[in-house]
């Protein structure tokens, strides 16, 4: 089963659901409820979305330049591995993990310096959020309007407060 909503209508809201017909067969007959369930005003952004996103080729786009800021971003882990533990994802779906030691273990970078981490993106327009089990994993979904010198902007940025010492 895969739901995806918010890239879906692009801001408008809605979501779906992908199911084997199997799996779709055996809750056929289950009561179900959507508050925006077929809303005309969603479908109609959702697809026009979706035939922008085929037409405009930006998937492949998004491979590419995708690609290129996890080049970036690993490029930045071998130079400084003792903030950057890992370098994960696909795709515009990336994680940076911050940690305070090369070391195997790869000890989490503290809360209050994370944040520090994403407020000095924010700062110059870089909106990441944070995650992962001890919340020192910045989570990077860039927009699929995003380019090379985007991502390019994203490493140099980071590299920036890496270098002003965590």
């Amino acid at each position: 089963i895969i739901t995806c909503a918010k890239s879906l209508g692009n801001g408008a809201p809605i979501g779906l659901t992908i199911m084997k017909r199997k799996i779709a067969n055996a809750i056929k007959d289950v009561a179900f409820f959507n508050t925006y369930g077929g809303n005309p005003v969603s479908c109609a952004g959702a697809l026009a979305n979706l035939r922008v996103i085929e037409e405009d080729g930006l998937q492949d786009r998004c491979k590419v330049v995708g690609t290129h800021n996890i080049h970036n971003l690993k490029a930045l882990q071998k130079q400084y591995p003792e903030v950057i533990g890992d370098v994960r994802g696909a795709g515009f779906m990336v994680g940076v993990e911050l940690v305070t030691s090369s070391s195997p273990d790869r000890t989490p970078l503290d809360g209050v310096k994370v944040v520090k981490v994403v407020e000095g993106l924010r700062e110059k327009g870089i909106l990441v959020g944070k995650g992962g089990t001890h919340g020192n994993v910045i989570r990077c979904q860039g927009p699929m309007c995003a380019t090379i010198e985007d991502m390019d902007f994203f490493a140099e940025s980071l590299e920036d407060i890496i270098k002003a010492g965590l």
